[in-house]
């Protein structure tokens, strides 16, 4: 029987380890970042109503200047 060289025995290993690298940095990409809870219905009104006020004021004409 040949003994196993140790070149492919490193390569080997070493692809081991580079897939668990990259599988553990895709990994850590999944998820939502900050504290896990929801925000209450108040809260997403207010952010909605003044979601709808700046957009108001950002397609609105701007005031006409009145000349005497």
């Amino acid at each position: 029987m040949r003994k196993k060289s140790n070149k492919s025995s490193m390569r080997k290993q070493n692809s081991i380890i580079l897939a668990f690298f990259i599988i553990s940095v895709l990994l850590s990409g999944c998820g939502i970042k900050g504290p896990l809870t929801q925000k209450s219905v108040q809260v997403k009104a207010q952010q909605q109503t003044d979601y709808a006020n700046t957009e108001q004021k950002q397609h609105s004409p701007a005031p006409k200047s009145q000349e005497n």
